[in-house]
């Protein structure tokens, strides 16, 4: 394929070549998502990967298939959400396509702030975009982030060192309270300090006990209050803390930390009250606000119950366990279903008694214990079992 406009052997050219980009974006197939997707992906990727590209050109390129990609990616996140779990071949084809998108559009920002940064020839034309730039880059990596938590999997540790590394350009730039429009068609203004806070507010909102569609609509509500959450250099006020020195998710308060040049603390602040006021207006009504952009019509009790989660996990007086949890490492062995639990417990009668011996046993990685429960990582696996409510059997490396 024919890449020679958006750089190569003619980088020094002016951005003549705009239309043909343009041509090139008019062949995606809009009735395919995934493969538009993956398309956009591509050309990211190969413009990612071309040096010597004028930074002004490299940018109005980006924004081009950063437009031409919102139709399609909106349609497959509706498919993703909306796709039987056990579908485990579709779910990969769709995931991989969403996820790395929101890769390369990361990437595609980074490199602009880099060539920037760098002194690179076009620099001037792109400086009063650069706090629409950071913002950008920091929503793609938050869209990564949730993405990412779909897949219940540990988060890389990359994408809270690039969020870390923007944010603190926006603050040496004193541009992280600059209001701009992110997107033409977007009415609300945001800033690089209120995208650093969804990702940021997303983490600490227990995500993990949330399935896809809930996880979905609780993403989108974040970004919604983004505007009245609070950010400070002090922890009076705030729930949790995130380090810039470090590739670790926010954490939250309890004794400690002291103030530092790296710490940040934030916390929903006004936000909790407004969700409040969101939800009992949805109770009373049984309709969600036209200007709250939820991802579609969903109905009233799923909504209410996913900011009422929202709510309890944003608290300064979060619910908290009934028994204690001790921090360990260890492994389990875990049997799925009935059939497989009855099979393990009825073996010949000279033989011990072995969950690792059945072929559907699988094994879990152990970093919590309590008295009536386990906190595990559960690995991916093709065709996976997995859901809540299903019945499993457990047998820990010492027990009989």
């Amino acid at each position: 394929m024919d890449l020679t406009w958006i750089g190569g052997s003619k980088v020094d050219r002016p951005l003549a070549d705009a239309r043909q980009a343009r041509d090139l974006v008019s062949t995606l197939q809009p009735g395919d998502p995934a493969t538009a997707l993956r398309q956009i992906t591509e050309w990211l990727a190969s413009l990612n990967q071309t040096e010597g590209v004028k930074t002004s050109r490299r940018f109005e390129t980006v924004d081009l298939l950063d437009g031409a990609a919102n139709v399609p990616q909106v349609k497959l996140s509706q498919d993703y959400l909306s796709t039987p779990r056990q579908q485990k071949y579709h779910e990969n084809r769709l995931w991989n396509a969403a996820y790395g998108y929101w890769k390369e559009l990361g990437d595609a920002y980074n490199v602009c702030l880099r060539d920037y940064e760098s002194g690179s020839s076009g620099n001037t034309a792109i400086r009063r975009s650069l706090p629409v730039i950071v913002a950008r880059t920091l929503r793609a990596l938050t869209l990564q982030l949730k993405w990412g938590l779909l897949r219940y999997g540990p988060v890389e540790r990359r994408i809270w060192s690039e969020i870390s590394r923007l944010y603190l350009l926006a603050e040496q730039a004193g541009m992280a309270d600059s209001e701009i429009a992110i997107y033409p068609d977007e009415h609300e203004l945001t800033t690089p300090q209120r995208e650093f806070l969804k990702a940021l507010v997303l983490a600490a909102s227990s995500p993990d006990g949330l399935l896809p569609m809930r996880l979905d609509i609780a993403e989108r509500a974040v970004a919604h209050f983004a505007g009245a959450f609070r950010l400070s250099i002090r922890p009076e006020g705030c729930t949790h803390c995130f380090d810039l020195a470090h590739s670790k998710p926010p954490v939250r308060l309890l004794k400690g930390p002291n103030p530092s040049e790296t710490l940040r603390f934030f916390a929903a602040g006004e936000g909790l009250a407004e969700l409040g006021r969101l939800t009992a207006r949805i109770s009373q009504s049984g309709v969600i606000p036209a200007e709250v952009n939820l991802g579609g019509s969903h109905e009233k009790d799923l909504v209410t119950g996913v900011l009422n989660y929202l709510a309890h996990t944003w608290s300064d007086r979060p619910q908290t366990r009934g028994e204690e949890r001790r921090q360990t490492a260890g492994q389990i062995t875990v049997v799925p279903g009935l059939n497989e639990m009855l099979g393990t417990f009825e073996p010949p009668l000279d033989d011990d008694l072995d969950f690792s011996c059945q072929a559907s046993a699988e094994k879990w990685i152990v970093y919590d214990v309590s008295d009536y429960s386990y906190g595990a990582i559960i690995p991916a696996r093709k065709g996976s079992w997995i859901r809540i409510g299903a019945l499993i059997g457990v047998k820990n490396e010492t027990s009989e």
